[in-house]
């Protein structure tokens, strides 16, 4: 396969950038969560390389940004794309409610031609490189999409057994081996069958990227959850009408599910593409051991920071102001912002949102 997709076809790039805030607390908050913090660069924000990534594969107009109500001013703030191409979910209703509203906008944009368009569906809280090496594996999944008529994913090949991510088992080749027919989409395993799965080699993280044909989406939503179908060009209808209260109220009787739930468990039409970039979740705070540079003891040390017999620690001042010092510190997490400071072992950011839980309930205005 050369990577190129089918001349004619319009290529539109979904970038979700939704998000609540929690797993980065204190650095992220409600109006800033991950994908608006420098976390993988020291210049530029996880949605500004995202968008920077995809860019040479899309038209600048064809890029959109799929985000909440909460975060919409925060996200048309940054101008990264024309405020017309962020796309508001008037409700949570997580990765199935981001893929219908964009289908729908596809949908009602482009009502004569719809079903050629291809889309990406891409996310904006990723460790990704090198971007040439992403894109050219895009450029595989987007032609197997069109030629197969299937939803594809990409897969990673596992460095570890982790079992904070989902997986996919990668089934018999298809073209020529770029492809695989999906096994199936496992939970997040226990760390035993983790380790199973990375020495069989069958099982790939699941990325949560997805690329199809508008076309092929619907007729799979048609076979596998013809609600959701019905719904999606009910909402595309009504922007035809101009009736945005309507698409909205439509919109809010998605069931709140994860694409995978929703459409991908119930197709027989899945197919895996390896990726063969570097590619992390950068899911918890922990994850800024992968994502940013280390000292000789381990360390990561971002801002004005003094650290003294201190190692494998995270050690993340973001204000200028203070100088957060350390001493005798061993595998702990220490963020400082100009309002809040967190301090817990490494081994507990899983449980941040526990210290969320309890500002929603006695101190709101931090969270």
């Amino acid at each position: 396969m050369d990577g190129a997709n089918t001349a004619g076809r319009r290529h539109i790039a979904i970038i979700m950038a939704g998000g609540s805030g929690e797993r980065f607390w204190p650095l992220s908050r409600c109006t800033k969560p991950k994908q608006l913090l420098r976390l993988t660069h020291p210049e530029k924000t996880l949605l500004e390389e995202a968008v920077e990534r995809i860019s040479p594969l899309a038209d600048k107009g064809e890029i959109y940004l799929s985000t909440t109500a909460v975060l919409a001013d925060s996200i048309k703030h940054t101008k990264l794309v024309p405020e017309q191409n962020v796309l508001v979910e008037p409700v949570r209703r997580n990765t199935l409610g981001c893929i219908a509203w964009a289908a729908a906008h596809a949908i009602y944009s482009d009502p004569g031609n719809w079903r050629n368009s291809t889309i990406s569906v891409l996310l904006s809280d990723h460790k990704i490189a090198p971007p040439e090496v992403f894109r050219a594996d895009v450029k595989n999944a987007i032609q197997v999409a069109e030629l197969t008529g299937g939803l594809v994913t990409i897969g990673i090949e596992p460095s570890r057994p982790e079992c904070g991510f989902g997986y996919i088992e990668a089934s018999e080749p298809v073209l020529d081996g770029v492809a695989y027919r999906s096994g199936g989409f496992k939970e997040k395993p226990s760390r035993d069958l983790a380790e199973v799965y990375v020495s069989e080699g069958r099982h790939l993280w699941n990325s949560g990227m997805l690329f199809f044909t508008l076309g092929s989406l619907m007729d799979e939503f048609d076979k596998a959850n013809p609600n959701c179908s019905h719904l999606i060009r009910e909402i595309a209808e009504r922007f035809n009408k101009k009736d945005k209260v309507g698409a909205e109220e439509a919109f809010a009787k998605l069931p709140n599910l994860s694409i995978d739930y929703a459409l991908l468990e119930k197709s027989s039409n899945v197919y895996v593409v390896k990726g063969r970039f570097d590619w992390d979740d950068v899911g918890s705070l922990d994850a800024l051991d992968r994502s940013l540079p280390t000292d000789a003891e381990g360390n990561v040390l971002e801002g004005n920071i003094v650290a003294v017999g201190t190692d494998k620690s995270i050690i993340y001042n973001d204000n200028p102001d203070v100088l957060v010092t350390v001493l005798g510190v061993h595998g702990m997490v220490v963020i400082a912002t100009k309002d809040a400071v967190l301090v817990c072992p490494k081994h507990e950011v899983q449980r941040i949102r526990e210290i969320t839980a309890k500002l929603q309930e006695h101190s709101p205005k931090h969270l």
